[in-house]
């Protein structure tokens, strides 16, 4: 029996481009065998993913509608453009990259308000001036989700300029490491050893190959969960962005110096929330399991307690949980359908009455 694979390789066609366009302009732009400063190929992988993100969704068909009459499109036009304009920026800013924050936060403070625009969390249609929320109620609401984006945010950009001495220093004997005093070419010239930098601004390629892998299961995580907690229509959105990140951080493995990928994993944090946002406001989605998924990438600071394998300890470690939601959200899906499952006729009855067998003697 032939399996049927040209559905599935359809299936998969929008995912696999949006992989494939975001490593391909990223390794073309950074030149495998050159070596770049890393914001040079951070500007590459953050416009590939870019453009892989925009062509996956049009092979998906799944375009924002103009003018946006939803919480997906309003996250398409406005805050999904502007992060990676943000980001773009942040990569050729140089020195003055920390200025970029300003309008980081600017995005974490507006992108509720955004996606919730005419939601009855704060205008009620039916009866104007009484939404469901009160004004104090949504500025709480506003500013601690805001914090949450930032702040995390914040530590993925912490964690990915970690510098080989503030990590390795509690493990000398870490494998693939070289001895202490062993030169590289990108070693500084006063003595100092591979172990204290491996590339200008103190990146490493196992953390930004383990964080940007991670940062993309999250993303397609997020959107399984919210598929299967009752916004299917636009949540697929989260596996295009999530292919586009891993493409992206898989090709960076290859370069001659570590790549920047802070720009990338902004843009999937940023997509992942907004994605959490709909599943919950407007799907049946619970606030645990939403917290649980985007939080999940703070712990690949974990391994920074000196760990033996930098990558698969970060990939097990954001997976577990996300993993975890995933089975949740599938169970309580299948017990929905059940409930909901009309019965069929000539389906046996639970409640037996001796006169039934009466009738068809």
């Amino acid at each position: 029996m032939s399996l049927p694979i040209a559905p599935f390789a359809a299936a998969a066609l929008p995912f696999a481009a949006a992989a494939l366009i975001a490593a391909a302009i990223l390794l073309i732009g950074s030149w495998p065998w050159r070596g770049l400063h890393p914001r040079r190929s951070s500007f590459y992988a953050v416009l590939g993913t870019g453009l892989g993100f925009v062509a996956g969704c049009r092979l998906l068909g799944l375009m924002p509608h103009w003018p946006p009459g939803s919480g997906f499109d309003r996250a398409m036009w406005f805050i999904m453009p502007l992060v990676f304009v943000v980001e773009l920026a942040g990569a050729l800013a140089g020195r003055f990259a920390w200025l970029l924050w300003l309008p980081r936060l600017v995005i974490a403070a507006t992108a509720v308000r955004v996606i919730l625009h005419g939601s009855k969390y704060i205008t009620d249609q039916n009866t104007p001036g009484t939404p469901e929320w009160t004004t104090q109620e949504s500025i709480v609401i506003f500013a601690a989700l805001a914090a949450v984006l930032l702040g995390l945010w914040a530590a993925m950009h912490l964690l990915l300029r970690r510098t080989p001495s503030e990590a390795d220093a509690s493990a000398p004997g870490e494998p693939g490491a070289l001895a202490t005093g062993a030169r590289e070419p990108g070693a500084l010239a006063t003595g100092e050893s591979v172990l204290e930098v491996s590339a200008p601004g103190g990146f490493r390629k196992s953390t930004a190959l383990s964080v940007g892998l991670a940062i993309a299961g999250t993303c397609a995580g997020a959107a399984v969960v919210v598929m299967l907690n009752g916004y299917a229509s636009d949540s697929q959105y989260g596996l295009v962005l999530g292919a586009a990140i891993a493409g992206s951080a898989t090709a960076s493995w290859v370069l001659k110096t570590p790549a920047d990928l802070s720009g990338i994993v902004g843009i999937g944090l940023v997509g992942a929330f907004c994605l959490l946002l709909l599943g919950r406001f407007f799907g049946n989605l619970s606030t645990e399991a939403a917290v649980i998924v985007f939080l999940a990438p703070a712990l690949c600071w974990l391994p920074e307690l000196p760990p033996r394998l930098h990558t698969l300890r970060r990939l097990a470690m954001v997976g577990i949980p996300v993993l975890i939601v995933v089975i949740l959200a599938r169970q309580k899906f299948d017990e929905d359908s059940l409930k909901n499952a009309p019965k069929t006729k000539g389906s046996p009855s639970h409640d037996y009455d001796p006169s039934d067998y009466e009738k068809y003697k």
